[in-house]
């Protein structure tokens, strides 16, 4: 599978340069992708692809001859080397590369890839890493940055498919077989949900792989830059960094067809440390190197923006003479409040769950009124606990749903048209009520979701 380009980018080393001489630029190869690369029985494999085989060939043979008390142990315990690989021991060489270049400078360094300075090393990574690539790479012409950029990929291949394998053998060692709920259909949703969750999963894999080819799947700007445009479409329109928030579901997925909260404590605590990799790892990356330009602190003023001032005649600046009162200052952009007058507009010790909660605010004290009705609303209901529980399951499914689709229309209604600003402006008020308005029913919304979500999970024993 052509991975990376249908033709070849132009690439240079992502390096600092204190000499401010210009990086050399060269022409990326094309790169194979891991399933196609490592799974298919006709294409060549190279050591690290048979190291990698190997290792999940043995583990899936341990978890078909241990007995289940043997292998739920050991394969919790693998999976958290595995996870730990992944994110501590790849985190570490990452940032490592990304501050001091340290891969590519200890390449550099042992002469892993000169041929006068380590002659047996140079040959057989030669042959390791030409054997998986097309006639277009030359091993002794790439630039060592590209070469140690393929050699840390099978490294990166190794862990994340035992990771992955451990994965399944850890959970399906905790799997319970057992009906978990009297309600005949209960089982059926359980299996059915997961197995959703797992598919969502893997299509949102693949689609964020079409996305960002191997280029960015295998952390290569760490190592160097390719001048070509990525279109974010796809996965990444339904979510912020969707290869570690929504491609990480199928782990709850699992979690749910095992019914087993073993495996649902060991993946949140994998997903976690996958969130930690990212904001530790790879955020401060995507800040330094792939920020856009900056506009000025504050691009405009907003309430300008639905209630301009009035418009100034133009001048005609090749027959209107000079006069004292026509200067430069003219035609320079206006200047803009700064950001710390926009933050105090805006923005005003508001209402987070209960931080900053105030009594002499009168929506704060209608949000403690109505939290405390929601609360006290079960009681109606006297000694049916069955009724007891209909109710705070719907009207925690209600908050949710209106939290989610309510809002989330809102937001796209004002995103297409101005939707909500529009109608502030068109009964006499301004941006800055439009905005306040939808911060307290964001605060309104999300306080009554936490808190009937809150009383779902305590007994109601009335």
């Amino acid at each position: 599978m052509n991975t990376l380009r249908p033709t070849a980018p132009l690439a240079l080393p992502a390096n600092l340069n204190p000499t401010h001489v210009p990086p050399p630029v060269f022409r990326v190869s094309i790169t194979h992708d891991m399933v196609s690369s490592l799974l298919d029985p006709w294409t060549a494999k190279s050591f690290f692809d048979l190291l990698t085989l190997g290792l999940m060939l043995l583990q899936i043979s341990l978890f078909f001859l241990l007995p289940v008390y043997v292998k739920r142990g050991l394969f919790l315990i693998i999976f958290l080397v595995w996870r730990s690989a992944y994110n501590a021991g790849l985190g570490y060489l990452l940032k490592w590369q990304s501050e001091k270049k340290g891969l590519v400078a200890l390449a550099r360094r042992k002469g892993w890839f000169d041929e006068k300075k380590n002659p047996k090393v140079y040959r057989w990574l030669r042959r390791e890493l030409s054997v998986k690539m097309g006639p277009d790479y030359h091993f002794e012409s790439e630039p060592i940055e590209f070469n140690t950029w393929l050699l840390f990929r099978q490294l990166v291949d190794l862990i994340l498919m035992n990771d992955f394998t451990t994965y399944f053998c850890f959970a399906l060692s905790w799997i319970n077989t057992a009906p978990q709920s009297a309600f005949p259909l209960a089982d059926s949703l359980r299996w059915f949900g997961g197995i959703v969750l797992v598919l969502f999963n893997i299509w949102v894999k693949l689609d964020a792989h079409r996305v960002v080819k191997d280029f960015a799947w295998y952390w290569g700007d760490f190592f160097f830059l390719v001048e070509q445009s990525l279109t974010f479409d796809g996965v990444f329109e339904m979510a912020p960094h969707p290869m570690y928030s929504v491609g990480y579901v199928g782990y709850y997925g699992v979690s749910l067809i095992c019914a087993s909260y073993t495996v649902l404590f060991g993946s949140l605590f994998a997903h976690a440390a996958q969130f930690a990799f990212l904001a530790i790892v790879e955020t401060p990356l995507l800040f330094h190197s792939h920020r856009p330009t900056l506009l000025p602190s504050c691009a405009a003023d907003i309430d300008k923006t639905y209630n301009p001032p009035p418009a100034i005649p133009r001048r005609n600046t090749l027959t209107a003479p000079s006069s004292p009162t026509s200067t430069t200052s003219d035609l320079q952009p206006p200047s803009y409040p700064p950001r710390r007058i926009l933050y105090n507009t805006y923005f005003r010790r508001d209402l987070v769950v209960f931080k900053n909660f105030d009594l002499f605010r009168s929506n704060d004290l209608y949000l403690l009124l109505i939290m405390t009705y929601a609360s006290l609303t079960p009681f109606w209901f006297g000694g049916d606990e069955a009724a007891v529980r209909r109710f705070v399951v719907l009207q925690a499914l209600a908050w949710r749903v209106f939290h989610t689709y309510g809002l989330g229309a809102i937001l796209w209604g004002q995103s297409k048209n101005k939707f909500w600003t529009r109608h502030f402006v068109k009964w006499g008020g301004s941006v800055k009520d439009a905005f306040a308005s939808w911060k307290r029913y964001v605060e309104h919304n999300l306080n009554l979701c936490l808190e009937t979500i809150y009383q779902c999970a305590i007994p109601q024993r009335l």
